[in-house]
Parts: structure tokens; sequence; C-alpha cells
């Protein structure tokens, strides 16, 4: 059914999404620490 598989690619789209943001914010927390521990 059409509609179905739309709303199953539209779920998968935003999971993508989040995962690539939050491994994102991951990268950028851990660049973070890096800065302060070298300030330190």
């Amino acid at each position: 059914d059409q509609a179905a598989r739309e709303n199953i690619l539209a779920q998968r789209e935003k999971i993508l999404e989040r995962y690539t943001w939050e491994k994102h914010t991951d990268r950028l927390l851990k660049l973070i620490d890096h800065v302060i521990e070298k300030n330190a």
C-alpha cells in the first residue's frame, strides 16, 4: 500500500536525521572537551 510505504520512508528519514545529528553532537562534545583540557 502506497501510503504505508511513504510513511515508512518518512520514518526512516527522520531516524537517519536524528542519528546523524546525534553523531555530530557527540563529535562536537568531544571537541569541546579537548579544547577545555588544553586550556586547563
